[in-house]
C-alpha cells in the first residue's frame, strides 16, 4: 500500500490557497464578508463624523495645531493675511496645503473635511485587507481588517483637522505598494513607493527616517545586483516632492537646509530637558511652549538669548537639539527612566494626547461605543500569535513594514507618545493576529496554545495599568472641552443669546470641576474655573480659583489679566474687592503688560473702575 503524503495525515493543515495577485484581485478575494465590512464601517464612521460636529465643541473651537492648519489654508487662499507665509514651516506644509482644496474651508467649514476624511479611512481599510491577505488567509485577513477598523481611535481623528489620518492611510497604501513592487519590481512602483512616503513626511516628518533605510531594499535584486533605475526613481520621486518644501524653508530663513518644518529641535528638548515631567507623553515645563502658533518666536527669542546673538530657523532647532543630547548626556540614568515610561505609554490602553485626547472625546461621540478595542487587548492578540508561532508570508515586502512600525516606536521613545502617532501600528498588529487565526486552525500543540492566551492576556492586563500621566492627560481633555464651551458662550452672548451663553458657561464651569477632580490643583483648569465663574458672576468662586493659580504660578499673565476683571467687576465692599491691591495691579499692568490678549482691555477697565 502506498505510503499516505504527509500533507493529508490526520491533523495536518491543507496546503494554503494561492494569493490573490495584485490589489484588484485581493479585494475580490475579499468577497462579501468585505464588502459587508467596509459598508458597515462606513456607516459607522459616518455617524462618528456626524455625533462629533453635533456633540463635541472642540469640532467647532478650534485651537493649537487644528487652527494652526486652518489659518495657513486660508492664507493660502488669501481669506487671511497669513502672518507665517515669510517664515519656513513650523508644522508640516501638506495637510494645509490639501484643506486649501475643499470647499468650504476658507469660510472655516470643516464637516466637509471630515466626510473625505471617512471616506478615505474606510477605502484605507480595504488596502489593510489586500496587505493582510498577501500574508495569511482570506480569514485572517478578514479578521485583521475587522481589528483594525474597530479600533476606535482611527475613526476619532477622522473628525479632527489634523493630518495624521491622512498620513495613516498614505502609510497603509505605501505598504499594499511595497507588496506590489516586491511581486514586481518595476520602475513606476518604486516611483510610486518613493512619492508616498514623501508624501507621509509632509504630514508628519519622521517619515524621513523610512526614506533611506527603504533604498537598499528597493535597489536588491539577489546575487550582489543592484537595480539602479528602481532605486533611481524610488530617491527621484521622493526628493521632487520635497524640493518646494525644501525652497520654501531656504528662502525664509536665509539659506538654512530644513527639509520639512524646524520644529523637531525645539520637542526634542521638550521631551529631554531636565525640568520636563518624567512622563510618557507631552507635559511641557514652559506654557509658552503651549501655543504652537507661538512657539517658533518663543523657541527663537530664547535661543538667540542664550547664543548671544540673533539665530536663524535652522540655528535655532540645531540650538536645541545640541541642549537635548547635552540633557541626555548629562544625565543619562533620567534620560532610560524617561524612555521607559514613553515604551509604557506607547504599549498601553490609554489614549493621550495634546489638543485630542480620546479618552474624554469619545464620551461625547456615543458611536464611538461600538468601536472599544483597546490597544492593549490587540497588543496582546498579536504576542499571542507570535507564540503560537504566526508566520507572515511574503518575507521580502516585510522590510517597509518593520521600518514604519520601527519609525512609531523611535519617536516614542525619544519624544513622546502621542494615541495618533500609533495608529500605522494597529494594522500591523491585527495582520499578526489574522496570521495567528490560520495558524491556532492547524495543528499547534495545546500546551503552546493555552501559554499563547495565557501571556498574550497578561500582556493586554499589563496595558490597563494607571501610569502617572493619566490624571493631567484627563485634566487637559476636559480643560480643552470647558475652553471650547467658554468660546461658545462669548459667541452666543455676541449674538444676544444671553441664556444660551449662561448655559454654555455652566458647562465650562462643570467641565473644569471634572479636570480639577482627575488632577488637582491643574492651573489650566482652575483658570478656566476663574474664567467661567467670572462670566456667571460668580465673583467668590472666581477669586478662590484665581487664589490658588497665584500661589502655584506668580506673576502668570493670564491670572493677572483674570485678576483685574474681577476688581474692575467687583462692588465696594465686596470681599473680592481691594483698592490698594485694585492700584498696586494696576501700576504693574501699566509698567509690565503681560502678553496677553486681553491685557490692554483688562487695563482699561480696571483704570475706569478706579477713576483713572
Amino acid at each position: 500500500m502506498a505510503e499516505e503524503h504527509p500533507a493529508r495525515r490526520a491533523g495536518a493543515p491543507a496546503a494554503p490557497a494561492p494569493q490573490p495577485d495584485g490589489l484588484a484581485a485581493s479585494l475580490r478575494d475579499g468577497g462579501r464578508g468585505l464588502l459587508a465590512l467596509l459598508v458597515v464601517a462606513l456607516l459607522v464612521k459616518l455617524v462618528v463624523v456626524l455625533a462629533a460636529a453635533g456633540g463635541n465643541p472642540l469640532a467647532h473651537q478650534l485651537t493649537s495645531d487644528r487652527l494652526y492648519y486652518l489659518t495657513r489654508a486660508q492664507g493660502l487662499l488669501g481669506v487671511l493675511t497669513d502672518p507665517l507665509a515669510s517664515e519656513p514651516y513650523h508644522l508640516p506644509p501638506l495637510y494645509p496645503w490639501l484643506l486649501s482644496l475643499v470647499p468650504g474651508i476658507g469660510q472655516g467649514e470643516t464637516l466637509f473635511v471630515h466626510l473625505l476624511q471617512a471616506l478615505l479611512g474606510t477605502a484605507t481599510l480595504g488596502l489593510v485587507f489586500a496587505f493582510a491577505r498577501a500574508r495569511c488567509s482570506q480569514r485572517g485577513a478578514l479578521v485583521a481588517t475587522t481589528l483594525t477598523a474597530a479600533y476606535g481611535p482611527i475613526s476619532f481623528f477622522e473628525t479632527k483637522l489634523l493630518g495624521d489620518s491622512l498620513a495613516f492611510d498614505l502609510l497603509v497604501a505605501l505598504l499594499v505598494v511595497a507588496d506590489g513592487f516586491a511581486r514586481r519590481p518595476r520602475v513606476p512602483a518604486a516611483a510610486l513607493l518613493g512619492g508616498l512616503i514623501a508624501a507621509v513626511a509632509l504630514l508628519r516628518p519622521q517619515a524621513l527616517l523610512v526614506v533611506p533605510v527603504l533604498a537598499p531594499w528597493v535597489a536588491w535584486r539577489g546575487g550582489g545586483k543592484i537595480a539602479w533605475r528602481p532605486v533611481l526613481a524610488y530617491l527621484g520621486t521622493a526628493a521632487l516632492l520635497l524640493v518646494p518644501s525644501v525652497a520654501h524653508n531656504a528662502r525664509t530663513s536665509g539659506g538654512d537646509l530644513i527639509v520639512v518644518s524646524d520644529n523637531g529641535g525645539v520637542n526634542l528638548w521638550l521631551a529631554n530637558h531636565r525640568q520636563a515631567p518624567l512622563s510618557g507623553t507631552f507635559a511641557t515645563h514652559d506654557v509658552r511652549f503651549g501655543d504652537i502658533a507661538k512657539q517658533s518666536d518663543v523657541a527663537t527669542g530664547l535661543a538667540s538669548a542664550a547664543a548671544g546673538r540673533r539665530l536663524s530657523p535652522g540655528a535655532v532647532s540645531r540650538w536645541y537639539v545640541n541642549e537635548a543630547v547635552g540633557e541626555i548626556l548629562a544625565d543619562p540614568v533620567r534620560f532610560i527612566r524617561r524612555v521607559g515610561l514613553r515604551g509604557a505609554a506607547l504599549a498601553e490602553s490609554f489614549g493621550t494626547g495634546i489638543v485630542s485626547i480620546p479618552e474624554v472625546e469619545r464620551r461625547m461621540i456615543p458611536p464611538l461605543v461600538v468601536l472599544a478595542l483597546p490597544f492593549g487587548v490587540l497588543l496582546g492578540l498579536a504576542v499571542a500569535a507570535g507564540i503560537l508561532g504566526a508566520r507572515c508570508r511574503a518575507g521580502p515586502a516585510s522590510l517597509p513594514a518593520l521600518a514604519i512600525g520601527g519609525m512609531v516606536v523611535l519617536t516614542a521613545l525619544l519624544f513622546f507618545h502621542y494615541e495618533r502617532f500609533r495608529l500605522p501600528l494597529v494594522p500591523l498588529l491585527a495582520t499578526l493576529v489574522g496570521a495567528g487565526v490560520d495558524r491556532w486552525r492547524t495543528d499547534v500543540g495545546s500546551r503552546r496554545r493555552v501559554a499563547a492566551l495565557g501571556i498574550g492576556s497578561v500582556v493586554a492586563l499589563l496595558t490597563f495599568l494607571p501610569q502617572p500621566h493619566h490624571a493631567v492627560t484627563l485634566a487637559n481633555g476636559w480643560t480643552s472641552i470647558g475652553t471650547a464651551w467658554l468660546a461658545a458662550s462669548a459667541a452666543a452672548m455676541e449674538s444676544g443669546q444671553a441664556d444660551r451663553a449662561a448655559a454654555l458657561a455652566e458647562q465650562a464651569l462643570a467641565d473644569a470641576e471634572r479636570a480639577l477632580e482627575a488632577e488637582a490643583g491643574f492651573v489650566r483648569a482652575e483658570l478656566l474655573g476663574a474664567r467661567a465663574a467670572l462670566s456667571l458672576g460668580q465673583l467668590a468662586r472666581c477669586d478662590a480659583f484665581l487664589t490658588s493659580v497665584e500661589r502655584k504660578a506668580p506673576g502668570l499673565g493670564a491670572a493677572l489679566v483674570l485678576r483685574a476683571w474681577l476688581f474692575a467687576a467687583s462692588p465696594d465692599g465686596a470681599p473680592t474687592w481691594s483698592r490698594s491691591g485694585a492700584r498696586s495691579l494696576y501700576d504693574r499692568l501699566i509698567t509690565f503688560p503681560p502678553d496677553d490678549p486681553g491685557a490692554t482691555d483688562a487695563t482699561a477697565a480696571l483704570g475706569d473702575r478706579l477713576g483713572r
